[in-house]
Parts: structure tokens; C-alpha cells; sequence
């Protein structure tokens, strides 16, 4: 079973994939001046921005379950109810970073967008 600390250092490995991820695309978007390099360019940001969102979305639902089960079983545990609250507080802070970058991700893919058009 994860402990709260290995759930703790996924949600930051998460976080910083994403920074890093929407730092490289901007450069890549940059980059991609001509239609040769163009099309792949933006047949991957669209395909990353739709597996964002699913897998994104799902991992938010799955670790705010698991956080609000975690407190509700931990009646007589005051740690464990406080493992829990935060659990839930990183599942949402995480929901909002998801959506975050999906919004990015539109908007350097977007056709009328002033950052990039795909």
C-alpha cells in the first residue's frame, strides 16, 4: 500500500513534469516555423493535451477517493484524518494544475491563439 510520503513525492514528480513539459513545448512551438515541422509538432501537443486531460482527470479523482475514504475510516486517528484532509487538499490543488495546463496546451494549439496555431 503507498504511504504518505511516496504519495507526496509522485504529486511533486507530477508537478514538475508538468512545469517542465509546458517550458519544453513553448521552445518546440517556437521552433516550429514551417509546415514540415509544424504538422508532427502539433499532432503530438494535441495528442499530450488529450492524454493530460484523461489521465490527469482520472488520477484526480482517484487520490481525492482515496483521501476522503482515508479520513472517513480514521474516525479515532487524528493523524490519519489529517493525512487524509491534505490528500484531498493536494487531489484538488492537483485537479487545478490539470486544468491548468490543458489551458496551456489550448492555447498554444489554438487557431486563432497569438502564441501558436495547429
Amino acid at each position: 500500500m503507498l504511504n504518505e510520503k511516496r504519495i507526496t513525492s509522485i504529486s511533486r514528480g507530477m508537478l514538475i513534469s508538468i512545469v517542465l513539459f509546458s517550458l519544453l513545448i513553448i521552445d518546440v512551438q517556437a521552433l516550429a516555423a514551417s509546415d514540415y515541422i509544424k504538422a508532427p509538432v502539433c499532432s503530438i501537443m494535441i495528442a499530450v493535451k488529450t492524454a493530460i486531460e484523461a489521465l490527469g482527470g482520472t488520477l484526480v479523482i482517484i487520490m481525492f477517493t482515496y483521501g476522503g475514504l482515508k479520513y472517513i475510516f480514521s474516525a479515532d486517528d487524528a493523524g490519519g484524518r489529517k493525512a487524509g484532509k491534505m490528500t484531498c487538499i493536494h487531489a484538488v490543488i492537483g485537479g487545478i494544475l490539470v486544468v491548468l495546463a490543458s489551458n496551456i496546451m489550448a492555447m498554444l494549439t489554438s487557431a486563432g491563439g497569438t502564441i501558436g496555431s495547429c
